[in-house]
Parts: C-alpha cells; sequence; structure tokens
C-alpha cells in the first residue's frame, strides 16, 4: 500500500507538471502572436503615416513654397534689404522723438508699426486638399461650410413678412396647419395652465393669519416615544 500511495502521488505531481508546461508554451505561442500582430500594426502605422507626410509635402508644402518661392525670385535681394531698412529707419527715428513706442497705441499718421506685416511677401493658393484633415475637410464639404462650397442658411425675405404675403410661403402654410390641427384649451380646465397664484396681488392687502403661516412654513413631523408599561408583579 505505501508502494502505491508513493506512485499515485508521483502520477498527480506529473499530471501537474505536463499541465503548468503546456500552459507555458500556450502563453509562449500567445506572446509571439501579440508580438507578431503588434509588429505588423506599428509597421501599417509608419507606412501610413509616411504616406501621408509624402503626400503632405508633395502637395500641400510644395505648392506653398514653391509659390513663396517663385514670389521671392521676382524680387531682388538689394530691393528687400532696402525696405527692411527704410522701416527701421523709421522705427529709430521715432523711438528718438517720443523716447518709447507702445504696441497697443498706434497714431498711423505718427508711425505705424504694422505697416511691415501688411507689405509682406503673401501668396494665394487654391482649395488644397490636407491629408492630416482629410476627414475634417470631407465633414466641412458635407454640411456645406467649406471655402468652395458656400450654402447660406435659408432665410424669409422681409419684404414677405406682411400679412397677405406670409400666408402664401412655406411659413404661413405650416402656421396655418398647425392652428387648424390644434385643439383649444379652457384654461378653466386645464391642469397645466391652472393659476395657483391668489387672485389679489395687492402686495398691501395680503392674506394673514395662522392659518396662512402654516401654509408657508408647515410644522415638521413630531417623533413620539413609546414606552413599554411593565407588568408589576405582586408578591
Amino acid at each position: 500500500k505505501v508502494q502505491e500511495k508513493m506512485a499515485e502521488i508521483r502520477r498527480r505531481k506529473d499530471e501537474k507538471y505536463r499541465a503548468l508546461r503546456t500552459d507555458i508554451v500556450k502563453g509562449h505561442v500567445l506572446a509571439d502572436d501579440i508580438g507578431h500582430f503588434l509588429e505588423n500594426h506599428h509597421a501599417a502605422q509608419r507606412t501610413k503615416v509616411k504616406k501621408q507626410y509624402d503626400t503632405w509635402n508633395d502637395e500641400i508644402y510644395g505648392t506653398i513654397a514653391s509659390k513663396i518661392t517663385s514670389e521671392l525670385d521676382s524680387k531682388s535681394y538689394r530691393d528687400i534689404h532696402q525696405a527692411k531698412l527704410k522701416h527701421y529707419d523709421k522705427f529709430l527715428s521715432i523711438t528718438n522723438a517720443k523716447g518709447s513706442v507702445f504696441r497697443d497705441i498706434i497714431i498711423e499718421s505718427e508711425y505705424d508699426p504694422l505697416e511691415p506685416n501688411r507689405n509682406s511677401i503673401k501668396v494665394e493658393t487654391e482649395v488644397l486638399k490636407d491629408p492630416v484633415k482629410r476627414s475634417v475637410q470631407r465633414t466641412l464639404e458635407e454640411k456645406g461650410i467649406s471655402k468652395d462650397v458656400v450654402r447660406p442658411r435659408e432665410t424669409l425675405n422681409v419684404l414677405e413678412w406682411a400679412t397677405g404675403k406670409i400666408e402664401a410661403t412655406p411659413h404661413g402654410f405650416f402656421a396655418k396647419m398647425m392652428s387648424e390641427n390644434r385643439k383649444p384649451v379652457n384654461p378653466t380646465k386645464s391642469k397645466t395652465m391652472e393659476s395657483r397664484v391668489f387672485h389679489c396681488l395687492d402686495q398691501y392687502d395680503i392674506a394673514r393669519g395662522r392659518k396662512e403661516l402654516d401654509k408657508e412654513f408647515p410644522q415638521g413631523k413630531k417623533t413620539k416615544h413609546t414606552q413599554k408599561k411593565e407588568a408589576l408583579v405582586l408578591s
């Protein structure tokens, strides 16, 4: 019996070992599968980002940069440098004359610090399809508020508001239909239109008395303590 018991113990240990080893092997397989899935996901994400960057670099940045370059090439370096010196000379003259120049106080007749910004190089482009904002631009186009598709909100012309004209508009037909379908409501029988305000709204003639005060400030419930009566045992 002792040998049989020892053999049974060894058999159970072997079964437990094989079960644990099987779990470990399955765990390694699952980890490898997850690792391959993450690698493929990251590779696809990098490919997508690279494609977006290449498209943006060619269609967005390249278009704007080429226009700016052509605009700069149309002007000589000497003219640009002379314009900078002219603006800087105006700044020095006004600071030497007044002592200080404030950014939030501009007197255009004396000195306008925003003049260089207005005369800066600007280029105009057509509507660009930005791959990074593709979903946003598609939503704006569907709603009709994109730059290339402007759809203002429809409003009724003011000249058609007059009586005799508005009845012939869709607004007048809708109002007539709603008024015909609406049932007259008796204020005296309607609970929602029932007034709980006193008929007398004179602020000097108000209800007084203990009864009215109890309505405004009702008393709280009184707590009653019940005591058990002990039976007297007469000996």
